[in-house]
């Protein structure tokens, strides 16, 4: 099995977070036993005007374990989902149709044994997991870079996200006051962790040869193509973080915090608008749970 991840990464704040935060918990002593028997090919696209910033990062030891990729500013062109969308469209047909497609994202942290057992679902051609958005203010106070180089173990990153979920997370429940026109999951905190049922499932891995990349509308973007995905192959969707965690960085914005008004009815208005019938299916028979121990998901 072998892993090519394709990642995008522009701007000045995303290229700085994806070195120091990003690829650092990716490249971690263990991971780059699978980096260096071709187990993982670290594809990363910049744009072309960006070059300098992104040059300032690449020191010996990273350039080595990175595909470095520089692309026409042409192509960054529409909102970031688009953008991204087209990108990824265009650079995966490329991809060896027997190698998954592995979507790390510029502001994702994984843990420790995120890779190890990713490799163990071998027999699937399409695995999700979801990712929880965290707030990066208090990621960057609880773990500098030299602990995201060592890794962050499953226990204690599920333990930071349990304690930590951004606002988005928490405006995203049925009975919110703050809610926020996205409600995508339902979240009951318990002393032990995290119980959540979304209607989004995070692509991690995707075998390229099951891709009809002619499908892929990049107006709505690659999450949601897959998603909607009539799935005739083996699928998996991760219910259980004990050995796979992993979280996004979003700023804490004030104006998140601003009380809303809104009838139910539009909620659901909204849901029905917004979620495609796999989505809706996989919301009723799927449950994830983040815990902090194998005990606390067992309690759980």
């Amino acid at each position: 099995m072998i892993l090519e991840t394709a990642t995008v990464v522009w701007g000045r704040s995303y290229i700085k977070d994806f070195f120091n935060l990003s690829l650092k918990s990716l490249l971690t002593e263990e991971n780059i036993f699978y980096i260096s028997n071709r187990k993982l090919i670290i594809n990363v696209i910049f744009k072309e005007s960006e070059k300098k910033l992104v040059n300032s990062f690449l020191k010996e030891k990273i350039s080595k374990y990175i595909n470095i990729i520089f692309y026409s500013d042409k192509y960054f062109v529409g909102d970031k989902y688009m953008c991204h969308s087209n990108i990824i469209k265009f650079f995966i047909k490329d991809i060896n149709e027997e190698n998954y497609i592995f979507f790390f994202y510029p502001d994702m942290i994984l843990s420790k044994n995120f890779l190890k057992n990713i490799l163990k679902y071998e027999k699937y051609d399409l695995v999700f997991f979801l990712a929880p958005r965290v707030i990066k203010e208090k990621f960057l106070k609880n773990f500098d870079q030299h602990k995201i180089s060592l890794g962050i173990s499953e226990d204690h990153l599920n333990e930071f996200i349990i304690n930590n979920l951004h606002i988005k997370m928490k405006l995203m429940t049925i009975n919110s006051k703050f809610f926020n026109g996205a409600i995508g999951w339902l979240i009951q905190k318990e002393p032990n962790g995290l119980i959540i049922k979304s209607f989004h499932h995070t692509p991690v891995i995707i075998k390229k040869k099951i891709i009809d990349i002619a499908l892929i509308n990049t107006n709505v973007g690659i999450d949601d193509y897959l998603s909607d995905f009539k799935l005739t192959h083996k699928a998996k969707i991760i219910e259980s973080s004990q050995d796979i965690s992993w979280c996004s960085l979003e700023e804490d914005k004030p104006n998140l915090y601003i009380e809303a008004n809104f009838e139910y009815e539009s909620v659901f208005k909204w849901l029905s608008q917004q979620t495609t019938s796999y989505q809706k299916i996989n919301f009723v028979k799927f449950t994830t749970y983040f815990g902090s121990s194998d005990k606390s998901l067992i309690d759980l």
